[in-house]
């Protein structure tokens, strides 16, 4: 590929890769990355497949363990 079209593709990219480092992310995902990722690694959320109300009743039983 010349010069030119790498030229040409990364303009015409850039208005995409500044949208997705632009993104913000879920409040979820932030309160997950502050508070559990202190104690676990990602792979205990991504292992356990669960619904909104199995996860609720997770956070309930780690806060009662002494989770932040």
């Amino acid at each position: 590929m010349s010069f030119v079209r790498k030229a040409v593709l990364a303009l015409a990219l850039a208005p995409v890769l500044a949208l997705a480092a632009n993104a913000q992310e879920h409040k979820g995902l932030t309160v997950l990355k502050a508070k559990c990722f202190q104690c676990h690694t990602d792979a205990m959320w991504r292992d356990h497949r669960q619904d909104a109300r199995g996860w609720e009743a997770t956070i309930y039983r780690m806060v009662g363990r002494g989770g932040l």
